[in-house]
């Protein structure tokens, strides 16, 4: 019997028992409409297939079937079980006849044929569902935006049937990544455990997405189809956990900002943060009305995006609540900023015209630079900016950038009267909460660390340390420098033990005050005989040494200390004294002031000077520290030049001891000698 003839006999009972499976799931088909719909569409599936199934390589009637699929809601899971189904039943007809094999295999792949076009017509149908993404309030931002375009690209591949729309790039290449070193993404996702993990499904759906361009090149959209539902939701699922980082970080914006400025104070590139505000803003909302403000407001902060929207790879801007808009700059110079700022400028400061009305705005520009390697919290550049805009307004200037030394210093006042509280500094020392935090000086030739420098810290009511240069001055003048020193001194005993697991020799910066106290220096006689596992290396600087020169010589006789130079190049010079000092075996380190070693790539007579001082402090046999290292750059240079001894934010911030012991053991230090030599 041929096929026509079985599939004649057959087809009916197989279409109706098809019909029974399926009507036993109308419940879960509700969605589809009434019971005479859902019947109509039962019937109009039931007669397509008869159609298909005896024509028998009939063309025009695939593209009905797929017309049909296009048009109704039935889940493919339900129509791949029907036509599953179908495929068994027919075939089992087909040997229960004693139809010859090729005939059998012929039928299974038409019927697979008319299931594999059906995928493909719900594959169109489903990647229409991200089209929901572009409605998220977070469509513009970076990470989301650079998924959403790569999403889009993979649907318009998949509706135009045209594979060469298809973005064919590795995950590590893609937008997403790069985007992930922007500080708004920085800000979004400062934990790293998020961060990794975003990478993670990110990578995912890459692999997915090039598995479905696989199966849809060969033509198997069946399996396409499987890999597709995965990609979407997997993509959902990543879509989703950005939205929800945005969410949460603009939900407290301006707090994350500046979370954001205290996370990245201390890499080694410099950074700017401005504050924008509108003076007499009251004053506007009563006469204009704050409809018509923010109105004016909202104006500019578009205008302000336009012009940094092709530098979000360096800068981030906000809207804020203590101000009406903060600014985030990095990777860039100071003439850069001020060409910056002035651009900014020109677009805050300027007339609007709304309802013929003619509204002038004045805007204040405070920025501050925040140098490579920083410790300044975000909390405090906050209260500096706001004290910039203050200072502004006095002055009457539309910008104040705080750039140059002398600003700089002067923002140091200001941040030391903040924390300069008289009886804030007596009760710290004299309920000794101080603490000591340490930097490493290594061997630059074998990254070994040689020597720890000891820094103080008194311990603020939150349980924060504040470094010593905002409290020292305040110390001097109320005559408790030698009180502090002494608790230095107490410190070091209690912690010899662990410092020893580091190395011997300990650098303590010391005041020449308190060489002078008696009261010290019977301390220092005591913590001289407990300290039995360190040796004390006192810092001077070179006047204080060269004016302090007896009490240093009966220091080295009476105790056996010695003496580093501190700052030394910095101006005031005496080589005849260092001389002297080094013939006495009074004095065992030279360190090379930091503003020499700053940038010292970049400097070829610096260079010379430094190649000088590593002559000098060899034919002395003193050993040279170069103070100050930012980056690789200047470390090789320091190398070349002959300097073995060095210490700096770029080899290691300030830590505690017991952060430090766990660097070394890891001979995290030892990784920095990878350089190239060159001859100087």
């Amino acid at each position: 019997m041929g096929y026509l003839h079985i599939m004649q006999k057959y087809l009916p009972e197989i279409m109706e028992e098809l019909k029974k499976d399926i009507l036993k799931e109308k419940d879960s088909l509700r969605f589809l409409g009434t019971e005479e719909e859902i019947d109509h569409i039962i019937q109009k599936q039931e007669e397509l297939v008869k159609k298909y199934i005896l024509e028998f390589d009939g063309e025009d009637v695939l593209e009905q079937c797929e017309e049909f699929y296009r048009e109704i809601d039935l889940p493919y899971v339900i129509v791949k079980s029907n036509f599953d189904k179908l495929k068994k039943k027919v075939i089992q007809r087909l040997v229960d006849e004693g139809s010859d094999t090729e005939l059998i295999l012929n039928v299974k792949k038409y019927i697979e044929k008319l299931s594999n076009a059906i995928a493909k017509v719900y594959i169109k149908k489903d990647i229409q569902v991200f089209k929901e993404l572009e409605n998220s309030p977070f469509v513009d931002y970076v990470l989301y935006k650079a998924n959403l375009d790569w999403i889009k690209q993979i649907a318009k591949a998949i509706e135009k049937d045209d594979m060469s729309y298809f973005p064919l790039i590795p995950a590590k290449n893609s937008e997403f990544i790069k985007y992930l070193e922007y500080p708004e993404s920085i800000m979004v996702c400062m934990d790293a455990n998020l961060c990794s993990y975003l990478e993670e499904l990110h990578d995912l759906i890459f692999k997915t997405a090039y598995s479905f361009y696989i199966f849809y090149t060969k033509g198997d959209y069946a399996e396409s189809y499987l890999v597709e539902k995965d990609f979407i939701e997997q993509a959902f699922k990543l879509m989703k956990t950005i939205s929800e980082l945005y969410f949460i970080t603009f939900s407290d914006l301006e707090t994350n900002f500046f979370n954001l400025i205290s996370f990245l104070a201390s890499s080694e590139k410099r950074q700017y943060v401005s504050i924008i505000d509108i003076q007499d803003l009251k004053t506007l909302n009563k006469i204009y009305g704050e409809e018509v403000i923010n109105h004016i407001i909202s104006e500019l902060e578009n205008q302000i995006n336009d012009f940094l929207k092709d530098k979000q790879n360096r800068t981030l801007f906000i809207k804020g609540t203590t101000a009406n808009f903060y600014m985030f700059n990095t990777g860039c110079s100071d003439e850069d900023i001020r060409n910056f700022v002035d651009q900014i400028s020109k677009i805050v400061n300027k007339k609007f015209v709304i309802d013929d009305k003619e509204i002038e705005l004045k805007t204040i520009i405070g920025t501050l630079e925040i140098e490579p390697f920083s410790e300044i919290t975000g909390d405090e550049v906050r209260r500096i900016l706001s004290h910039l805009k203050e200072e502004a307004k006095k002055k009457e200037r539309k910008m104040l950038l705080i750039l140059d030394k002398e600003e700089k210093s002067e923002i140091l006042k200001w941040i030391n009267q903040r924390y300069q509280n008289v009886n804030f500094i007596k009760n710290s020392i004299l309920k000794r909460n101080i603490e000591l935090v340490f930097q490493p000086v290594i061997n630059i030739q074998t990254g070994k660390v040689e020597f720890v420098e000891t820094l103080v810290r008194i311990i603020n009511d939150e349980g924060k340390l504040i470094p010593a240069g905002v409290f020292i001055d305040l110390v001097y003048d109320l005559d408790l420098i030698a009180d502090l020193d002494s608790i230095v001194l107490e410190l070091l005993e209690e912690k010899q033990d662990i410092i020893s697991k580091i190395t011997k020799n300990v650098l303590v910066n010391v005041s020449y005050k308190s060489l002078i106290s008696q009261k010290f220096n019977k301390k220092l006689k005591e913590a001289v005989q407990n300290l039995k596992k360190i040796n004390l290396i006192f810092e001077l600087t070179e006047q204080q040494l060269i004016e302090n020169i007896s009490i240093v010589d009966k220091l080295r006789k009476e105790v056996g200390l010695k003496f580093a130079v501190d700052d030394f190049g910095a101006g005031y010079s005496s080589l005849r004294t260092v001389a002297d000092l080094a013939e006495k075996d009074i004095l065992g380190l030279l360190k090379i002031d930091g503003t020499l070693i700053k940038d010292i790539e970049k400097k070829e007579n610096v260079k010379k000077i430094i190649y000088i001082i590593s002559i000098l402090s060899k034919s002395l046999n003193l050993k040279a520290v170069a103070e100050s290292i930012e980056n690789r750059d200047s470390l090789d240079v320091l190398r070349n030049v002959g300097i073995h001894y060095g210490q700096g934010f770029y080899i290691s911030k300030p830590k505690m001891i017991e952060e430090l012991l766990v660097e070394v053991y890891s001979e995290k230090y030892k990784n920095i000698n990878g350089y190239s030599q060159q001859n100087f």
